[in-house]
């Protein structure tokens, strides 16, 4: 046991520094190992999810944190990551759950909120969209993708805004001007113009 457990430790070690050297089938290797020896190994389910983000293995992924879920529900990073998959699979509605877990639990990092920004914003939901990247903001300022992301939401709530705009309301004398406008014709003097006219027809006739 003893043996093994040394064994677990200098894998561990190893396999986290190969990942830093971008040395990602070494390290998969190590963490296979350790998984081989002790299955429930927290630590080293959860790598292994995050290796196969990066080695574009997203099945695997899958597997891989939801053993580290089984091992610690709460875990903060084990959450995100969850989201970050379900987001990549367009299940937006099941990321921003995983999120919201994520943040209860004390993860207030730039990434969980600009994710969820995204979220928000393939919902359509751009007030909060813009909340979220204005929180990732104010902890991150230097990030360019977060930078984008606000200056893209607004443009986009701007076009949201014009959509409902009513067009322009003119003076209804400046739309006048210019228009000649008959005046209203009286029925009475009408006919008394026209019999007025069979008058003058009949004088004529009978000089």
């Amino acid at each position: 046991t003893n043996i093994l457990s040394i064994k677990k430790k200098y894998y561990y070690n190893t396999a986290l520094k190969l990942e830093k050297e971008k040395r990602w089938e070494e390290a998969r290797n190590l963490y296979e190992a350790i998984l081989y020896i002790d299955k429930n190994n927290f630590n080293a389910n959860y790598r292994m999810g995050i290796l196969c983000i990066t080695l574009q293995d997203l099945d695997k992924s899958f597997v891989y944190l939801k053993k580290a879920l089984l091992l610690d529900k709460k875990h903060p990073e084990v959450l995100f990551q969850m989201g970050v998959l379900l987001f990549s699979r367009g299940k937006v509605k099941d990321a921003i759950t995983y999120f919201d877990d994520s943040l209860r639990q004390k993860n207030k990092s730039a990434m969980l909120f600009y994710y969820l920004g995204l979220s928000y914003e393939k919902l359509g939901r751009l007030i909060s969209a813009e909340s979220n990247y204005n929180k990732a903001f104010v902890i991150d300022p230097n990030d360019l993708n977060i930078k984008t992301a606000i200056a893209r939401i607004k443009k986009l709530k701007e076009k949201d805004r014009d959509k409902w705009k009513l067009p322009e309301l003119k003076n209804q004398n400046d739309e006048e001007v210019g228009v000649e406008i008959p005046l209203p014709v009286n029925k009475n003097a009408r006919e008394m113009r026209i019999s007025d006219k069979d008058k003058h027809k009949y004088k004529d006739k009978n000089n």
